[in-house]
C-alpha cells in the first residue's frame, strides 16, 4: 500500500514533507502567538474595567 503511486509518500518526496511540516509549525506558532495576544487584551480591559468602575 505504502508503495503505491498514487499515494504520496513522505519518504518518496522527503523535500515537500520538511516544508509542509515547517509550514505547520509557523501557522500553529502564528495562531499560539494570536492567543496570548488576544488573552493579555482581555486582562487588559478587565484590569481597566475594575479601576474605573
Amino acid at each position: 500500500m505504502l508503495n503505491s503511486p498514487s499515494l504520496p509518500s513522505p519518504f518518496r518526496q522527503p523535500r515537500e514533507f520538511y516544508e509542509y511540516c515547517i509550514m505547520l509549525a509557523a501557522l500553529t506558532a502564528c495562531l499560539y502567538d494570536h492567543a496570548l495576544t488576544f488573552d493579555s487584551e482581555v486582562i487588559s480591559d478587565e484590569s481597566h474595567a475594575s479601576r474605573h468602575p
